[in-house]
């Protein structure tokens, strides 16, 4: 068993997290919308207080509904998985090698 921190994923790793929740069809469309959200989490985890990320930003008060809502998935449970996971950042957790 080996110790590890928590880290808060990259865009690439939200981009596919999205991918998998929304029952929308795989287009370029889809993957579009995805990558912008994805990053748009990616670039605000840079703040120092992760917890309140998904309420500050503008981004998140305006446009996380509008993209959401494109591929059928819902601005409040992305919200709440942004702020579960930046809640776990920093624990440390065995994982088993």
């Amino acid at each position: 068993m080996t110790k590890q921190i928590i880290k808060f994923p990259n865009a690439g790793t939200w981009e596919k997290l999205l991918m998998r929740w929304s029952d929308f069809p795989l287009c370029g469309e889809k993957r579009l919308v995805c990558a912008v959200i994805a990053n748009a989490i990616a670039d605000d985890k840079k703040d120092h207080e992760l917890q309140s990320v998904a309420l500050r930003t503008r981004f998140f008060q305006t446009g996380l509904s509008a993209y959401c809502g494109a591929i059928g998935l819902d601005s409040e449970f992305v919200r709440d998985q942004v702020l579960l996971v930046a809640s776990k950042v920093g624990e440390t957790v065995e994982v088993t090698a």
